[in-house]
């Protein structure tokens, strides 16, 4: 497994493509179904939901949601609250960016963060995902 994204970029894809892999499933999730009760629900979780990743699991993957309105409210939550830490990556600290639980108090991921926190999350939930690595030869 590839931890970080360093000069040579090889994290960026396994970036691109889950984001790229999570926007196609929106999109055609979308087009069968109506989400917008399952966004507001993902976008409502406030800090008492936030706490871990299984209260904060529990909380985007009720037991009424079918796998697809699970997988997209973890998702759209996801979308929402974590942001692509550019510091990290220009300076080689990635020391924060790989731990769920890191990530969820930060907000901040880079490549793998983001990876271990869906994935982690689908699987409180009893979805399975998986990380697909790659490789990238521009830089971020």
């Amino acid at each position: 497994m590839i931890y970080g994204c360093n000069k040579l970029s090889p994290g960026i894809v396994r970036l691109a493509f889950l984001m790229a892999l999570l926007n196609l499933c929106s999109v055609l999730m979308g087009q069968d179904q109506n989400y917008s009760k399952v966004d507001r629900h993902a976008l409502g979780a406030g800090k008492s939901q936030a706490i871990s990743v299984p209260v904060l699991a529990e909380y985007l993957g009720p037991s009424h949601y079918s796998d697809r309105e699970k997988v997209r409210s973890v998702y759209v939550w996801i979308k929402h609250n974590i942001h692509y830490d550019r510091h990290a990556v220009s300076n080689n600290e990635y020391r924060y960016n790989f731990d769920v639980e890191e990530v969820l108090n930060r907000r901040k991921a880079v490549c793998t963060g983001y990876s271990n926190l869906f994935n982690k999350l689908c699987d409180e939930i009893n979805i399975t995902a998986y990380t697909v690595s790659g490789y990238s030869r521009g830089t971020p």
